[in-house]
Parts: C-alpha cells; sequence; structure tokens
C-alpha cells in the first residue's frame, strides 16, 4: 500500500541567505509518495519562494531564544511507527544550547542526557567534547509525532559568549528499528554558487570593506558586554577570505555581525563585500577542505 508524506519548512528567523533554488520534480521509490515544500524568506525583500526540496543546513541564527520550524505531514501509519528523531548537527558547544519541540509539547534540551551520541563523538565527550560535528537520536515522547501535521522546531536557547548558531546538516525520522523515514532524494543542500550579495551596489561593498577594517565591536551579544579592541580583520583572515573559502552564508555573517554589536544593515554590507572577492570558495564551516590525510 502506497503512503503519502509532506513536508513544508517555515523558517522564522530573520536574515538568512537569499537564495532561490528552482523546484524539480523527484524520483522516488514507487512505495513512497513524497512531497517537500521549503518557503525560504528571502531579505533583500523578494517575494517568498518555494521549493520542492529540504534544503540543508537548516542555520539557527543569532539572537537567544532564535527558532526555525519545519512541517512534516505524516499519514497514520507511518506516524505510528516514529520513535526518534535523527539528527547531525555541527556548532553544540555545550549542553542546552540547542532545544527541539514538537507541536505544542514541552521543548527538549539537547544535551548528553536527553540523546544518545553516535561513536567516536560519544567517546570524545558528546556535546561539549572534542567534536564540532555530532550524530544524535532523540527519543520522541509518546504522542509527539502525530498524524497529518506535525511542526517540529529549532531553537537557539543562550550564548555563552562565543557561541552564536547551529547548523543541523541532516534529519530524520527513525522506526523503532532504525529506518529512516525520509528518503535521501527529500533534500538538497544549499549551493554557495548561486549566492549573491544581499547588497551589491559598489557603495554597500565598499561600506562592507571599510566596516571588515575598522567597525567598533562589542565581545558578544550579552548584557553590557564591553568594546573590543580588535576589528573583524584581526580576528579572521585580513581581507576576510576565510569566511569566502569556506562559504559562511550570508546570514551567519549577518547575525554574527549584529552579535557584535553592529547594525543589520552593516552585517548586510560586510556580507556583501565577502560574496564579491574573487577567490576559490570549496570549504564549508564543518568541512575544512585543508585536512591532512587522504
Amino acid at each position: 500500500m502506497e503512503s503519502a508524506l509532506a513536508v513544508r519548512n517555515s523558517v522564522s528567523v530573520r536574515d538568512l541567505t537569499g537564495e532561490v533554488v528552482m523546484a524539480k520534480s523527484l524520483d522516488l521509490p514507487a512505495r513512497l509518495s513524497l512531497v517537500v515544500l521549503a518557503a525560504v524568506t528571502i531579505p533583500s525583500g523578494l517575494a517568498d519562494t518555494t521549493i520542492d526540496r529540504m534544503l540543508l543546513p537548516i542555520e539557527v541564527l543569532g539572537s537567544e531564544s532564535q527558532t526555525v520550524s519545519r512541517t512534516v505531514a505524516l499519514p497514520a501509519e507511518q506516524a505510528e511507527s516514529v520513535r526518534f528523531l535523527w539528527l547531525q548537527i555541527h556548532g553544540l558547544r555545550y549542553a542546552d544550547q540547542a532545544s527541539v519541540q514538537f507541536n505544542a509539547s514541552a521543548w527538549i534540551p539537547l544535551n548528553n542526557n536527553t540523546v544518545t551520541i553516535a561513536e567516536p563523538g560519544r567517546s570524545f565527550g558528546g556535546i561539549g567534547g572534542g567534536f564540532a560535528t555530532l550524530v544524535m537520536t532523540l527519543p520522541l515522547p509518546s504522542g509527539a509525532v502525530v498524524a497529518d501535521t506535525n511542526i517540529i522546531r529549532f531553537r537557539f536557547n543562550r550564548t555563552d559568549g562565543v557561541v552564536s548558531a547551529y547548523r543541523i546538516l541532516a534529519l530524520n525520522f527513525l522506526t523503532f528499528e532504525g529506518q529512516k523515514l525520509l528518503p535521501p532524494g527529500a533534500f538538497v543542500e544549499d549551493a554557495p554558487e548561486t549566492w549573491t550579495p544581499p547588497l551589491p551596489d559598489e557603495a554597500s561593498i565598499r561600506a562592507g570593506r571599510a566596516l571588515w577594517r575598522g567597525a567598533s565591536l562589542v565581545a558578544s551579544s550579552l548584557p553590557n558586554s564591553p568594546r573590543i579592541e580588535a576589528h573583524c580583520a584581526d580576528c579572521h583572515a585580513e581581507d576576510g577570505r576565510d569566511l569566502k573559502y569556506f562559504n559562511f552564508s550570508n546570514g551567519s555573517i549577518v547575525a554574527r555581525s549584529r552579535f557584535h554589536g553592529l547594525l543589520a544593515l552593516e552585517g548586510k554590507q560586510i556580507a556583501s563585500y565577502i560574496r564579491s572577492l574573487t577567490l576559490p570558495n570549496p570549504g564549508r564551516p564543518w568541512n575544512p577542505p585543508y585536512q591532512p590525510g587522504p
């Protein structure tokens, strides 16, 4: 018997990247008909764009209590079989940095007591340990996933004065036997080669370059955070090429700028400057290509 499953993405984070992904049809197994809708808010003021696969990574950026949501519709037979949420997350540096909520249920904090961390990350301390990217499974309370519409929310709870975001690189629902319910074709990777400056005019790019080299910053978004002597270029590559090389998104650059006390407009100007750099950009924040080895 064929089953139908629908996934809808709604991003509630402001100032995320404004990239548009063209809709494409999916070739799916005969026993599973899947429709994935992603509603991505375009910060430059363009109309919202809907695509038919879930865009990854999901970046949870910015101020404390910021959330990103996904809406998943499951038929009754599949909803009843869900036992776990499977996640691959980059940037969980401490316990309770992030929480997950299903529908109107209580928020579940992510820490080494609420999730099971896969090896090798578990042997190196799990959340808060030596691995920046972790795979984990979260047991779901009885009745958390229901037939028809389910809203999953991811929240950035609080900063420690250093961290301002995390990224969900992959997710899925698992049955008791560990079977993944969402097929690989349900997801699409955000393509950095499609990214453009949020403010493409030359004046904005020049302003971004000047801010990168000389803007006055605060240490963090914590209350009463002091001014620091360093500028962006003092902790990063002088010209910002590290952000371009590792493909930090426009949204992450804006969020980090605001974390250090700048305005959203100034963050967009810096992001526009970084996008304008004509440099190779083979990496991602969670996948640095310069590591030694085969």
